[in-house]
């Protein structure tokens, strides 16, 4: 397509149109208005012109080309065959600028090549001024390359110079012109230019007819769908998506029904007569948890005058500690007119569901002035049906939960061993609860093989649950029975249900437990105390 738009057959057909209509709003990107194109040039082919249609112009408009190696060419439009048109060479633009393309009917288009998307090609705008397109380039590839970029102007950077003014709209007709709309909606032939279309062939008449209208059809609908844009609304016969940059909401129309879930309000008016601030559907499960949606009939706190929806996560007491869900969810209405749905959704995708957040959704679901509206098809014969759609978006993070908890007064546990010179291997004391966990003193009386000459003396864990942690600041001291000076260690610790506990190898040494002034050794038994200062409780999830 794009090499039959540079050769001359187009530049004979655009000057023949535009000397008599203007600037035709055909784009050469939109596979739409080449076809209609197409349908054109054949009928010129065939020896129709716009003369036949309009009244005969004084003189004829040069259309400017677009730049390739070999000038266009362009021709006075005549009502005479092709092959009879004779050819004249059109004038260039001059300058070739960087990131300027010149539009076959004369308007300049500036595009650049964005490095960041594989050095796609991405479109700035049509101009009516090479200047202008080229002054758009400057902006752009300084935006994205900074110094390093190569411009045309680059002594405009960082001026005052204006933004370029993009054309950003058709041509619209004249209503003295070949066509106009009325206020039905309904397209007609004006004046005298009735009695030219007689002279035209019937392929002429029925072709080219068809396809202007087709033109102002395409062109009344981009209107009432840019109309629907600055509404902030979407009509329900419209595959359009709306982009609210405020509130971070895309919304869509759709032929799918939502696939995890729907609800039906029967006797809506009901409803809003009770007054009820908010509609709640039963429990529903998607992913493995269970949903409920809220409904607020008149918008909540924040959607005065719209529809507000919610989707909360229920019963999450079986859950982990510390659970966290990432969702990516979207809400439905449907239109029980066209049988389509309105998709309704966040721009910036996921969610997170958590224990201290466990509801989300839109206030502005949709304006109850449209909703409302029968004809929209959302509010119909007194009912509505909403639904949603939740994707769960799961990971494999692991974690640990850690809390401290200060012991005061301190806890203590004694343990009193009798007959101390009678014990050769090592004791335990019975189980005892610190901290809502049980523990163990452990004596060896001889030592435990990694000392010699000394007592040793452990604290145990025991029966500590799966994969539970507790780390504890505790003293282990001997009881000085006689003076009161006991003899202490301290110890810091990290327990679990694997190790066999912590404490102290070389505790004290025999010598001076069987030292009668230090007091420990009293009618040869010997008293124990274990202290616990801080515990902390440390679990993995």
């Amino acid at each position: 397509m794009g090499e039959y738009l540079r050769s001359s057959s187009y530049g004979n057909l655009s000057s023949c149109l535009t000397e008599n209509w203007g600037d035709l709003p055909l784009k050469v990107n939109d596979s739409e208005d080449m076809v209609i194109f197409n349908f054109l040039r054949d009928a010129v082919s065939s020896g129709w012109s716009p003369a036949d249609l309009t009244f005969e112009s004084s003189s004829t408009t040069a259309v400017k080309a677009e730049p390739k190696d070999e000038p266009a060419e362009s021709s006075t439009c005549v009502n005479q065959p092709a092959h009879q048109i004779k050819y004249k060479k059109v004038k260039n633009i001059g300058r070739h600028y960087r990131g300027v393309r010149q539009r076959p009917w004369g308007k300049f288009a500036a595009e650049i090549r964005d490095p960041a998307k594989n050095g796609a090609r991405v479109w700035l705008g049509t101009y009516k001024k090479a200047e202008e397109a080229a002054l758009a380039y400057d902006q752009a590839a300084y935006r994205m390359r900074g110094s390093r970029a190569l411009l045309n102007f680059p002594q405009l950077i960082g001026s005052d110079e204006p933004e370029p003014v993009k054309v950003t709209g058709k041509r619209r007709l004249e209503p003295n012109e070949l066509v106009t709309l009325d206020c039905g909606g309904k397209r007609k032939i004006l004046g005298n230019e009735a009695n030219n279309v007689a002279g035209l062939t019937n392929f002429g008449k029925s072709s080219i007819n068809r396809l202007l209208q087709y033109i102002l059809e395409l062109d009344h609908q981009v209107q009432t769908l840019q109309s629907y844009v600055r509404k902030d609304e979407c009509p329900s016969n419209a595959t359009l998506i709306e982009h609210n940059t405020t509130a971070g909401i895309i919304r869509n129309i759709r032929d799918i029904p939502p696939i995890h879930y729907t609800f039906q309000i029967e006797s809506f008016s009901s409803l809003l007569n009770s007054k009820v601030k908010t509609f709640e559907s039963g429990p529903f499960e998607v992913g493995g948890y269970k949903w409920k949606l809220s409904l607020y009939p008149f918008g909540n706190e924040n959607g005065n005058g719209y529809v507000s929806l919610y989707l909360s996560m229920v019963e999450t007491n079986s859950l982990p500690i510390n659970w966290e869900i990432n969702v990516e969810f979207r809400f439905f209405v449907f239109d029980q007119i066209r049988d389509k749905f309105l998709t309704v959704q966040y721009g910036d995708g996921v969610r997170r569901f958590h224990k201290m957040k466990t509801k989300w959704g839109m206030d502005q679901l949709i304006s109850l002035d449209v909703f409302n509206e029968s004809s929209n098809g959302y509010l119909f014969d007194d009912r509505c049906i909403f639904g949603v759609e939740i994707f769960i978006i799961k990971g494999n993070s692991k974690g640990e939960i850690y809390s401290m908890q200060e012991l005061t007064p301190a806890s203590t546990y004694k343990l009193r061993v009798e007959n101390f010179s009678w014990w050769k291997r090592y004791l335990e004391s019975e189980i005892f609860t610190i901290g809502s966990y049980n523990w163990k003193l452990m004596v060896y009386p001889m030592g435990d093989g990694r000392s010699k000459g000394s007592l040793s003396l452990f604290l145990k864990p025991e029966n500590f649950p799966f994969k539970s942690k507790v780390y504890a600041e505790y003293n282990l001291r001997m009881i000085d029975q006689k003076n009161g000076k006991h003899h202490e260690k301290s110890g810091q610790s990290l327990f679990d249900n694997i190790n066999s506990g912590w404490g102290f190898t070389n505790f004290c040494s025999l010598s001076d437990i069987k030292n009668e002034s230090n007091g420990y050794l009293v009618n040869n038994t010997l008293l124990f105390e274990v202290e616990f200062i801080f515990i902390s409780i440390v679990k993995q999830y």
